[in-house]
């Protein structure tokens, strides 16, 4: 299976979370995955300007040209994709929520219904499936891991896709591999 990994560790002081993600992509790899890592820090990423370009004048590409491209392609052509982030201040990294806002040129202009919500059609027939790969903060409690679970779980519904797993650095890498190879 691909798997697109995306490394939002926004710094280099916190090399334990690095650590995780290599041990994590390597584990993938000896079990016969292919995978594909973003170390998101060292790319160039615009904010999305929502400007909605990549929808009508330059359709499924953004309009002002970044790093993103990369990850949409492997994204797209990805059976799985884990998003990977310490939590900061309750939440996810300022570079991943960059870095999924930039995902948007995958879906299509036009908008449908799908399980009672109102949303973008795919741009694509399929999409990959989604993990978190999360490390806890230490003031990080049940209330921040569910909030961060539903955004990530909504932001899945709008890229048509879902979320298989929130999982932290504290399980094993074999646990990850598990969760991946039974969805």
């Amino acid at each position: 299976m691909k798997i697109c990994i995306l490394n939002g560790n926004p710094t280099t002081e916190n090399p334990g979370f690095d650590e995780a993600v290599s041990e994590l992509e390597n584990g993938l790899k000896s079990t016969g995955h292919l995978t594909e890592t973003f170390l998101l820090r060292d790319l160039c990423i615009r904010y999305c300007e929502g400007c909605y370009n990549c929808w009508e004048k330059t359709p499924g590409k953004c309009f002002f040209s970044d790093d993103t491209a990369y990850i949409r392609a492997s994204y797209i052509s990805s059976e799985f994709v884990i998003m990977a982030s310490p939590i900061i201040n309750g939440f996810t990294s300022h570079i991943l929520k960059k870095a999924i806002d930039k995902l948007i040129p995958l879906l299509h202009q036009h908008f449908n219904m799908n399980d009672q919500e109102h949303g973008s059609k795919g741009r694509y027939v399929v999409s990959p499936r989604m993990g978190l790969f999360v490390e806890k903060s230490v003031d990080t409690d049940e209330d921040d891991m569910n909030l961060i679970r539903e955004i990530y779980c909504r932001n899945a519904i709008s890229l048509k896709s879902s979320v298989k797993f929130v999982l932290t650095t504290n399980e094993s890498v074999e646990r990850i591999i598990k969760e991946i190879n039974c969805c």
